[in-house]
């Protein structure tokens, strides 16, 4: 291991050494130098460092300058040594990843059935997923932060770099029977897990009724200071502007500035989205002139999102270039939605209902590419663990658009 003192380089070795001993009861060993003679190793360093080693990228490879970029490729004798080096710490923890998802573990044996040789980094700016800790979900209530660990933790794993939760200020007690803790309990324990794997900390913060009644306005700065203080980390916050959300843009964009005003007072760095969920004509045509007008400082980009009445494209079109587009697309439901199945049989539609388990890989798939144009990433919405495989080909196609999706597949059984 080299650069092992930057934190999450460190984490990426731990994640190394754990998935391979759970799997395989086989510990590995760690050390800062390379092994004498021909032992095989696993190297794990960062880009800078790689010269104090020696090394350097297998002929025709060399580490993007890009961040989360990796390189991995096989040296020695025999193919022995595994280097992994990253442009940075998190390009470090997906070369891991990469690592991970080819390993075959069986007790007592790990098996690399054919060498590795990738140079890369992703296309995507953002690659995360909504995991909201609330009653109105079908799994996460019940979970207790192990759980969360080893969920965030596999999705690192697949390319991942971004959580989003759903925190609230909430003096009242646990609002489902079968959680382990107080929603701000959670969220607080959470943001140090996410942290720990490098990954960014979004936030989904919808407001509390029409902010254009001054009375309501005050209230919800106020509720909204004491959400901001009760998380430890927090890299951007999601506004949305609809599903849920009451206020005309004529009234929400001014409160949003002093918002923004209230977030860095806590967060002097965190970025700031507001999404067209429901937006009627007038109301998109109102925004976005803001936006042109205005140009204010305090305002990261646009989100677009199930209900949203323009469709990615024109907001993207509409957006001045100096703000960022993201999606939120929806692939936890089937029916009544974003993307609903196509041409899908009426008595599964009526029985099985919007949740049920949905792997869809192939449509998944063509939904990010078709869409790939016009943002730079995406944040799923999530309701349960009854869409992971789509929480799984959103990252990795995420990261390479080309990347096939059988191949994904195989590595999400592995």
């Amino acid at each position: 291991v080299r650069g092992s003192d930057d934190p999450v380089v460190a984490k990426a070795v731990t994640v190394l050494v754990e998935e391979v001993e759970k799997r395989s009861a086989t510990k590995l060993s760690e050390a800062k130098e390379l092994p004498k003679g021909e032992a095989s190793a696993i190297v794990a360093v960062l880009a800078k460092d790689l010269a104090k080693l020696n090394g350097k990228p297998a002929d025709g490879l060399s580490i993007p300058d890009k961040p989360e970029a990796y390189a991995i490729w096989h040296s020695g004798a025999n193919n022995a040594q595994i280097w992994i080096a990253g442009h940075d710490a998190r390009g470090v923890m997906f070369g891991v990843g990469h690592l991970l998802r080819k390993l075959e573990m069986r007790p007592g044996k790990v098996i690399l059935p054919t060498p590795l040789r990738y140079a890369g980094a992703p296309v995507d700016r953002i690659r995360g997923q909504q995991l909201g800790y609330r009653n109105a979900n079908n799994t996460w209530d019940a979970w207790d932060e192990k759980q969360f660990d080893r969920h965030i933790r596999e999705l690192v794993i697949f390319g991942n770099n971004a959580i989003e939760l759903i925190p609230d200020f909430d003096a009242s007690p646990k609002e489902s029977p079968v959680m382990k803790m107080t929603a701000t309990q959670m969220n607080e324990k959470l943001c140090h897990i996410i942290h720990s794997y490098g990954m960014d900390v979004w936030a989904w913060h919808a407001l509390k009724g029409d902010v254009s009644e001054p009375k309501l306005a005050e209230s919800e700065l106020a509720r909204s200071r004491e959400v901001f203080k009760q998380l430890p980390v927090l890299d951007a916050l999601f506004i949305p502007g609809g599903d849920p959300g009451d206020t005309l843009p004529k009234y929400l964009m001014p409160f949003m500035e002093k918002l923004a005003g209230v977030l860095h007072e806590v967060h002097p760095n965190c970025e700031l989205w507001v999404s067209t969920q429901g937006f009627e004509d007038e109301d998109s045509e109102f925004f976005f002139n803001y936006l042109a007008t205005e140009k204010p400082k305090w305002f990261t980009g646009v989100i677009f999102g199930p209900w949203a009445k323009m469709d990615l494209k024109e907001i993207r079109k509409h957006t001045p270039k100096e703000f960022r587009v993201r999606t939120y697309p929806d692939i936890t439901h089937t029916v009544r939605c974003q993307y609903p199945v196509p041409r899908w049989d009426r008595v599964f539609a009526h029985t099985l209902g919007r949740e049920p388990a949905n792997p869809r890989p192939i449509a998944q798939a063509h939904i990010h590419n078709g869409e790939l144009a016009d943002s730079e990433g995406f944040v799923t919405y999530s309701d349960g663990v009854n869409d992971d495989v789509n929480k799984i080909v959103w990252s990795m196609v995420g990261w390479d658009p080309k990347a096939d999706v059988t191949e994904i597949l195989k590595d999400y059984g592995r």
